[in-house]
């Protein structure tokens, strides 16, 4: 490969995105190989019976429908990974001052994208279509070039919907815009599957009524066998008009993105490694206010909303809690149930976001040259996390209040026993890195993790039966008060 064609710049990004996923951890890398190569007998029990004939009736909904979530799923990473090819990586600028075509470039970043976010559905249709193929589907073959056509398409909107966004807001703006785009991709399939299901009343009717209105659904033009939201899985089957109109759709929308917004992206990369001229602030602006707790939390709190991939899982997280609260606005006996599910989620957002301030801090020699006790900064900082988790769980406790006023007072002790258990974790057991990238946490100290996962599942439990009043909730309730004794012996142990 001759440095600097479209073929060295391509096996150069596919060598990144393997590297990435390479040194997540070698245990899940292997743990990955050997589902793919198991999941290979499944398959093929699956497709012995799964053949393109048998979806021409009704049965062609389910699948459709996996394969349409899958999309969206693969559109909000495509999302994210464009963000980081585009802005995060910080090589463009070399790139782009060298004397290769922009549109190579561009192009070479853009395959990269689509290879990335194809992988995670590629490690599931591929043995299905192995499978397949030793069980006399010769169709299945078409799964390559549709899995391929499908990553590029995605990549091409990713990349069109990315570039739009700083032309709107400007390169600064546009990636924390972009993260929360993913986010909201993510999870807006999945919502609007439950809006039917939140929104309609219970009307009485009869389960054959219902399922006589769920058959003229699937029958009508819309979600039919002949529907158009059907064609991925067709050409996924080889089925040729789909495949055809797959692998033009697909690829044709990649080479129009890169051709029309070449420019754009040059402008967009200008931006990223350039700032506006700011107007000079005055003394009295920039002067810090008073007070160690009020200057720390204001750091923290405003570091967490300049950060795109945290406010990203975080307004995922969020959106997931939608479906929660409309279940509990039809089903007051859930309330029993969802009140650990919602201390699991608090739980795990407090974690993160502890982990980030604790953890995070990119300024540690300035802090530790500090006049300032270094023990209770890591405490603020702990509460700097707890606070958003606090705000997002406010709503909760006012429709327990409401609805269950008895419950109420339960799940108050236990969403504060929950945040705290995991912020106190962080702040006994953390250990600083110097990056706020939240996948470091994961392969920092499993044993953290782990930890901090056991105490959060114990509380929950605990919660569950002080609302059913049994005796039984001191022994869940301990081990989770345990969790963070574990933390604070281990830190003495280590001598941290």
């Amino acid at each position: 490969m001759r440095p600097g064609s479209p073929s060295w710049l391509l096996r150069h990004e596919l060598k990144l995105a393997w590297r990435g996923f390479s040194q997540t951890s070698l245990i899940f890398v292997i743990a990955v190989g050997f589902f793919w190569l198991v999941f290979h007998l499944a398959a093929y029990q699956l497709m012995r019976n799964l053949t393109l004939e048998a979806l021409d009736g009704p049965a062609i909904v389910v699948p459709g429908f996996i394969i349409l979530v899958g999309l969206t799923l693969v559109l909000s990473s495509a999302v994210i990974l464009a963000v980081n090819a585009l802005y995060d990586r910080g090589d463009l600028d070399l790139l782009i001052s060298s004397p290769l075509p922009a549109h190579t470039i561009f192009a070479a970043r853009g395959v990269g994208v689509a290879a990335s976010a194809i992988a995670l559905p590629a490690i599931f249709i591929t043995p299905l279509a192995h499978a397949g193929i030793f069980a006399g589907q010769w169709g299945l073959i078409a799964a390559y070039p549709t899995l391929a056509a499908i990553g590029l398409g995605i990549a091409g909107i990713a990349f069109a919907l990315t570039l739009q966004l700083v032309r709107w807001l400007g390169a600064r703006r546009a990636r924390v815009a972009a993260q929360i785009l993913g986010a909201v991709i993510g999870a807006a399939l999945f919502l609007g599957f439950q809006t039917v299901n939140f929104l309609s009343r219970d009307n009485g009717e009869p389960q054959v009524a219902q399922v006589n209105q769920l058959t003229e659904l699937v029958n009508s033009s819309w979600l039919g066998p002949d529907s158009l939201l059907w064609w991925p899985l067709r050409a996924l089957f080889g089925d040729p008009l789909p495949l055809a109109a797959v692998l033009v759709a697909g690829t044709g929308l990649f080479i129009v993105v890169i051709r029309s917004t070449s420019k754009v992206f040059v402008e967009g990369t200008q931006q990223s490694v350039t700032s506006r001229a700011r107007p000079a602030r005055t003394v009295e602006t920039a002067k810090f206010q008073r007070g160690l707790a009020r200057n720390i939390l204001r750091k923290e709190l405003r570091l967490i909303a300049r950060d795109p991939n945290l406010i990203a899982n975080t307004l995922l997280q969020g959106l997931y809690l939608v479906p929660i609260f409309f279940i509990l606005l039809r089903n007051g006996q859930v309330l029993l149930t969802m009140a650990p599910a919602l201390l699991l989620l608090f739980s795990n957002l407090t974690g993160n976001l502890a982990w980030i301030t604790i953890a995070g801090e990119e300024a540690l020699d300035l802090i530790g040259s500090a006049p300032v006790n270094r023990n209770g900064v890591r405490w603020l900082k702990a509460l700097a996390a707890v606070l958003p988790v606090a705000v997002l769980a406010v709503p909760f406790v006012v429709f327990y209040l409401l609805r269950a006023p008895l419950l109420a007072p339960v799940f108050i002790v236990f969403v504060v026993l929950a945040v705290s258990a995991s912020a106190v974790i962080q702040v006994w057991g953390g250990k600083p890195t110097g990056q706020r990238d939240l996948k470091l946490r994961q392969k920092q100290n499993v044993f953290l993790n782990i930890l901090e996962v056991f105490g959060a599942v114990a509380i929950a439990g605990a919660c569950y039966l002080a609302m059913i009043g049994s005796w039984w909730t001191l022994a869940p309730l301990a081990l989770g008060c345990v969790a963070p004794f574990v933390a604070w012996l281990r830190r003495r142990s280590v001598g941290m």
